[in-house]
């Protein structure tokens, strides 16, 4: 298996050629409307499932970026601090708290995976099947 960022190039040639790559970013302009940006963000999500198992993406400004996985150190981190935050949040009904698996989209058109995430009930009143 190759570098990841040379299998994407690849994908993008062929599905997507007018892309740009800057400070190892792939730099693509945001499709137009949210169904198209999704069916494009699923597809690169499938091809990336195929060739390099644990490899993400965020949408950032309108630059698809690469996420590689996580060390040890900063896994462990982000499950000790999920607990924490947990621990304060759960017995409160205060919200919710995600890990890397949940995506959120901003107004903005921006798709962001964090580590940890806290979403208050006064935001989201009930947890919903799809977030992203």
């Amino acid at each position: 298996m190759g570098d990841p960022a040379d299998t994407v190039r690849e994908f993008l040639d062929r599905h997507y050629p007018d892309y740009g790559y800057r400070d190892g970013r792939f730099i693509l302009a945001a499709p137009s409307g949210i169904a198209a940006r999704r069916s494009f963000g699923q597809r690169l999500q499938r091809f990336l499932e195929q060739t390099h198992t644990g490899y993400d993406y965020e949408i950032r400004g309108g630059e698809y970026v690469l996420v590689s996985p996580h060390d040890f150190v900063s896994t462990t981190t982000c499950t000790r601090l999920s607990y924490f935050l947990n621990a304060g949040i759960l017995p409160r009904n205060l919200g919710f708290v995600s890990d890397s698996n949940g995506g959120f989209e901003f107004d903005n058109g921006d798709v962001l995976a964090p580590d940890v995430a806290f979403i208050s009930r006064e935001r989201l009143p009930s947890s919903p099947e799809v977030f992203c």
